[in-house]
C-alpha cells in the first residue's frame, strides 16, 4: 500500500500547500511595492540630500536600483530568491555608511532608515506566518499614512 506518492493521498495537500502560499503572497503584495517606492528615494537621495561623498552617492543609487529590481521580481510568488537578495541589500545599507564614513548624519540616516525598512519588508512582514493578517494591515497603515500626509501637504502648498 503506496501513501503519499505521485498518484498517492499526498497531491491534494501539497495543491492546498501551493494555494494557500500563493494567497499569502497575495496579501503581501504591498511589501513589494513599498520596497520599490523605498529603493526610488534612495537612488535619488544623493540629489534630494545633496550628497557629497561620491562614493556613498554611488553605492546609494546602485542599492536603490538593485532593490527596484528585486521588489519587481518579487512580484512573483516563485521567485522567493529575490525577497532575500533585497534582505541582503538592507543589511549593506546599514553597514555602508560606515564603511564609506558618511559625512552627513542625513546621509547615516537615510541608509539606516532605508535598510531597516528593506529587511522588514523583504523577509519579517511577509515571512509572519499565518497570523500576519493584523501585522500586515498595521505594517501597511504605518507605511502608506505618512505617505498619504505627505502628498495631502504637497497638494496644499500647491
Amino acid at each position: 500500500m503506496e501513501h503519499g506518492g505521485a498518484d498517492g493521498g499526498g497531491e491534494p495537500g501539497k495543491a492546498m500547500g501551493q494555494h494557500m502560499m500563493r494567497e499569502r503572497h497575495q496579501r503581501t503584495l504591498w511589501v513589494n511595492f513599498a520596497a520599490m517606492a523605498l529603493g526610488l528615494w534612495l537612488a535619488s537621495s544623493p540629489w534630494l540630500v545633496a550628497e557629497r561623498d561620491l562614493r556613498l552617492s554611488v553605492s546609494n543609487v546602485v542599492s536603490g536600483a538593485l532593490i527596484i529590481v528585486f521588489g519587481g521580481l518579487s512580484l512573483s510568488p516563485d521567485r522567493g530568491w529575490a525577497r532575500w537578495a533585497n534582505c541582503f541589500v538592507g543589511i549593506w545599507l546599514l553597514v555602508a555608511p560606515l564603511v564609506f564614513w558618511a559625512p552627513t548624519a542625513v546621509a547615516y540616516a537615510t541608509n539606516s532608515f532605508i535598510g531597516a525598512w528593506i529587511i522588514a519588508l523583504s523577509i519579517l512582514i511577509p515571512g509572519a506566518g499565518d497570523a500576519d493578517d493584523e501585522w500586515t494591515r498595521h505594517t501597511a497603515r504605518l507605511v502608506v499614512q505618512p505617505v498619504e500626509l505627505i502628498a495631502a501637504r504637497a497638494r496644499d502648498r500647491s
